[in-house]
């Protein structure tokens, strides 16, 4: 019996942990880079580092230090977002363009790109036709009454939806740009995710009424591309150098020039 029952602990570990492990080792890789989906954490108004900016870096020179990856308490937007992600592909594939590959089911690894210079990038999705990368996708789940009427209205006019969608993602946006320098575009989905609070939503998960796509172009970010750049080396040399973050503006006065 007690064999037959390590067996049973066998298989099950065996079945188990594919998708646990490709999520392990996504955060490895992760771990001590600069990234696109926190590159807002980065950038201030001005050419101050603000508090928040030196938050971060005190963070990512602890990932640095210590090989371990600091992430924020998942809440239950996050999780509704991750369980929507697969189900917002299968409508890009059905309304938009059925060469839309996910980068967190259909490759072995998932995938994340670095730079050398202490960033990295991982879109959830691309279009991905002869050969080449058309374009690369991030999937946002609506959340909130107000955000699923004004994105979901018919009569709501799109541009405003367009630039309201840019000021609330234009950093990850731009991280792509910043991450893939021939890169033109980057296509954002707003997707109205199954609920499992709301019983009275029936619609299939590939349903046009599901999902609002807004295409940016590389020209239309101008210079904060260049700047979000200069902006994530400097960072990058500062901790490298092991300078204290907190230190960080009276540094930057004295050295900039060295990096722009």
């Amino acid at each position: 019996m007690g064999q037959l029952d390590l067996d049973e602990l066998i298989n099950h570990v065996e079945e188990q942990p594919q998708e646990i492990d490709k999520e392990l080792q996504w955060m490895q890789e992760k771990t001590g880079f600069f990234s696109a989906s926190e590159l807002e954490r980065l950038m201030s108004k001005t050419d101050t580092w603000t508090e928040a900016n030196i938050k971060y870096l005190y963070e990512i020179q602890y990932q640095r230090r210590t090989g371990t990856f600091i992430s924020a308490p998942a809440n239950r937007n996050f999780k509704m977002g991750i369980e929507n992600e697969p189900r917002a592909v299968e409508w890009l594939r059905e309304n938009y363009c059925p060469n839309v590959r996910h980068y967190d089911q259909d490759f072995d690894d998932k995938l994340f790109y670095k730079t050398d210079f202490g960033y990295g990038f991982s879109p959830d999705a691309d279009v991905f036709v002869g050969d080449k990368i058309q374009a690369v996708i991030e999937i946002k789940s609506a959340v909130g009454n107000e955000e699923k009427s004004l994105i979901f209205s018919p009569t709501f006019p799109y541009d405003k939806k367009r630039m309201r969608v840019w000021e609330e993602h234009k950093w990850q946006i731009i991280g792509q740009f910043v991450g893939w320098p021939w890169l033109e575009t980057v296509h954002l989905l707003k997707y109205d995710g199954v609920d499992d609070d709301n019983p009275t939503d029936l619609r299939p998960v590939t349903d046009p009424t599901r999902g609002v796509l807004f295409t940016f172009k590389r020209n239309e970010a101008g210079a904060a591309i260049d700047r979000a750049t200069t902006r994530l080396k400097f960072a990058n040399n500062f901790l490298n150098e092991g300078n204290d973050p907190s230190q960080i503006n009276e540094y930057y006065k004295k050295r900039k020039r060295l990096f722009v």
